[in-house]
């Protein structure tokens, strides 16, 4: 079986895009030798070793120009073009079984059009995320009616679509029996060589991986902290930080390591405690560091501004032991820290047997079985 996977982002860069498409277009010949897999990218350099098990990567630069940036802002608008007049010129990569592109962006998806015409591959889109009817970008409603219009017909001219949750399934046009999911999930060639790494001292450590954004309010749980005892806990942050810029000052127990690549940031937060997540409480809300905080085996500590244990949040974590919810105020947070202390016996000895179905190769185990069917 040929598989060619499309992806505007691709390779070692340190964007949640490149991630899933990267480890699937990687590992799906180890996983199953009878698929063999190219990928056509916009990433000028993927800094991939000659033995990632995939045949050839092409480059097709996006230096498109449409009329449509200015409605909708989306990097796949230009692409698409650029896709065309590639796939054009090389005539020769027509012969794929499968054909799966990868969002977001989510624009280019527009090809499958044409996929359909000149080919006889199956045709695939990995949404990950809504793009139409995603609560999270308040689009203007014109927006939204120019973004509803592309996906109904991207989804028409597909034969499957995958996206990372059932609630973001229910934000997409497709019928249900169209769309299946595959949760995005750890990596486990880098968290399993980590997982021991856990340091035992009288302080907790609470870490945050990623960008703490604009709708994620940080200063109760930062406020909650600065009021205990010094020295009790501390917080370490990597990553960017939408908020102002001295929010994150060091203060004795604030420690930020500002931005790195992935293997690194998992080999701090490996000998660090608590995992924290800042959620806006939206139902079809979920994040890609919940499955590396579930492979490294940390507590988790989730503070939503709205409900406590909902959403696509709570159905990854219910199975999970030792999860922690909190509203976002300053005094539900410290209620929550007593309880982290005083339980400090029970999730420091954490053993989660079924972590491995939270992993990446789990997600890809899946794919391979839909790409059979």
């Amino acid at each position: 079986m040929r598989v060619l996977f499309i992806a505007y982002h691709f390779g070692n860069i340190d964007t949640v895009a490149a991630k899933r498409v990267t480890y699937w277009a990687s590992n799906i010949n180890k996983l199953d030798s009878t698929i063999t897999c190219d990928v056509i990218t916009a990433t000028k350099d993927t800094c991939l070793s000659d033995d990632q098990g995939i045949n050839e990567v092409f480059y097709a630069p996006s230096d498109g120009n449409s009329w449509l940036s200015v409605f909708i802002k989306d990097e796949g608008v230009n692409w698409k073009n650029s896709l065309l007049y590639f796939l054009e010129k090389n005539k020769n990569l027509g012969s794929y079984d499968i054909v799966l592109l990868s969002g977001s962006p989510f624009m280019h998806f527009g090809i499958n059009g044409w996929l359909r015409k000149k080919t006889n591959a199956k045709i695939i889109l990995d949404f990950r995320d809504p793009f139409a009817n995603n609560p999270r970008f308040n689009n203007r409603s014109i927006v939204k009616v120019i973004k509803n219009f592309f996906e109904k017909r991207f989804i028409a001219n597909a034969d499957l679509v995958l996206t990372v949750n059932d609630q973001c399934a229910d934000l997409l046009s497709g019928s249900k029996d169209q769309i299946k999911i595959i949760n995005n999930g750890y990596d486990e060639e880098i968290i399993d060589s980590l997982i021991q790494n856990r340091k035992h001292t009288d302080q907790i450590s609470f870490f945050y991986l990623g960008t703490i954004l604009w709708d994620r309010n940080p200063i109760p749980f930062l406020n909650a902290l600065k009021a205990t005892e010094l020295g009790e806990f501390s917080f370490h942050h990597i990553g960017k930080n939408q908020h102002n810029d001295n929010l994150l000052d060091n203060k004795g127990f604030i420690f930020t390591h500002g931005t790195m690549n992935y293997a690194d940031a998992l080999k701090i937060v490996s000998e660090l405690d608590v995992g924290v997540i800042f959620t806006s409480g939206k139902e079809f809300e979920s994040t890609t560091k919940v499955f590396d905080y579930i492979g490294l085996q940390k507590p988790i500590l989730i503070i939503t501004q709205s409900n406590l244990k909902s959403g696509s949040l709570h159905k990854i974590t219910e199975h999970y032991p030792n999860v922690y919810w909190t509203e976002n105020n300053e005094s539900s947070i410290s209620q929550t820290l007593n309880k982290i202390k005083k339980e400090r016996e029970i999730w420091s000895s954490l053993e989660f047997k079924e972590r491995e179905q939270y992993s990446r190769k789990a997600g890809l185990v899946k794919l391979i079985k839909l790409l059979r069917q």
